[in-house]
């Protein structure tokens, strides 16, 4: 059995890698003054999820073990995870003052940094990152979506057999994006979907949950595993982190369902 992981264990990894990681950013304000939207984009896509009954967690993991759990509706979830160029294009419909407060925060690496509202080049159909808990909410919420519950996450990433990677229960660095050091677009790694058809859902970006890691509601659950890990532990579908919920990483970013 392999080493168990709690969720602070994992968060706790998680800096720590962050802060091991290289340079490179975005754009001078100066650089994005003539940008335009370019026209290479890729469009989301809804999955539909069935109702049924789905496994999550697993035992090797001492605070979420295997269990199943019965999802009574069936739902939808994008196939992708939200995008900079979805992301900017609610941005740019907001006032002046939440657009401030939802913009992409820096960070020291300079990874996923936002320029003169602007994401950096050539990464339109990669991943937003660097944004909070509430600014994944917030955009879910702007548009009649919601964030994924713990079990919806889990369903349509495992299928109805459970898988513990979206592919199969063996891990496959050939199938998602891992210890790379950069998001790569979504997408990128087809063979790597999950039973449903959704992409990405192990590695690229750590996705934000819409459940809290405790009563206090002052951290939030991701689930998924980045670009950034080096570990397959990280990727396992059960496996879970959590993160304050205003924390903004450059390997976190999030989908929404519907």
């Amino acid at each position: 059995m392999k080493k168990s992981m709690s969720a602070l264990a994992a968060l706790a990894a998680l800096v720590l890698v962050a802060a091991c990681g290289g340079g490179g950013g975005g754009e001078s304000e100066d650089d994005n003054a003539n940008r335009t939207t370019p026209a290479n984009l890729t469009r989301n896509e809804w999955i539909s999820i069935p109702a049924g009954t789905y496994t999550v967690g697993d035992d090797r993991f001492v605070n979420f073990p295997a269990k199943k759990l019965v999802q009574k509706e069936a739902f939808e979830i994008q196939k992708y995870e939200v995008m900079n160029h979805e992301y900017k294009a609610w941005l740019d419909k907001l006032p002046e003052a939440q657009r401030a407060e939802h913009m992409p925060k820096e960070h020291f690496t300079g990874k996923g940094v936002w320029k003169g509202g602007w994401y950096p080049k050539g990464k339109e159909n990669h991943p937003v990152v660097n944004v909070s808990y509430y600014s994944a909410k917030a955009y879910a919420e702007a548009n009649g979506w919601r964030l994924p519950r713990r079990l919806e996450w889990e369903a349509a990433a495992r299928g109805a057999e459970g898988n513990l990677y979206p592919w199969g229960n063996t891990f496959d660095a050939s199938k998602c994006n891992f210890d790379s050091g950069e998001t790569k677009p979504v997408g990128s790694f087809p063979a790597g979907a999950s039973p449903f058809g959704v992409m990405d859902m192990a590695g690229n970006v750590w996705e934000w949950l819409r459940e809290p890691f405790d009563s206090t509601q002052r951290a939030f659950l991701l689930k998924g595993g980045s670009y950034q890990d080096n570990e397959d532990t990280f990727l396992l579908s059960p496996n879970q982190l959590s993160a304050p919920r205003d924390d903004t990483e450059p390997t976190q970013g999030f989908r929404c369902v519907r």
